[in-house]
């Protein structure tokens, strides 16, 4: 699965402990694998193996209320700066599945 995830305020602090942190949220999900991803100031690309035994909403709430309890554990001032919103990702998200990018794929709308 191509997944996309962006903060509501992006801030260039937050890409280096997103680095540190992002790979242990993954693995403590069995059977999930990351094959590439890429933290940038606005948003996380990531290209996931997710089994069936899990949905992909549920992956994605959980690697965005992990990594956003690290975030205000680490900086605490983050209440503060977000007008005690307590939120750190925007609630949408992007996935593309690996599927129709595969050759010879032929989605049903052909």
């Amino acid at each position: 699965m191509d997944i996309q995830i962006s903060p509501p305020y992006p801030k260039s602090w937050s890409v280096g402990v997103l680095k540190k942190t992002f790979p242990k949220i993954i693995r403590s999900l069995p059977g999930c694998e990351i094959i590439e991803y890429n933290i940038q100031i606005d948003h996380i690309y990531m290209v996931i193996i997710i089994p069936p035994k899990y949905k992909v909403s549920e992956v994605i709430n959980r690697i965005k209320a992990q990594t956003a309890s690290h975030l205000r554990k680490k900086f605490s001032w983050l209440s503060k700066e977000y007008w005690k919103e307590n939120i750190v990702w925007s609630p949408g998200y992007f996935v593309s599945s690996e599927m129709a990018k595969t050759p010879g794929f032929r989605s049903s709308e052909a």
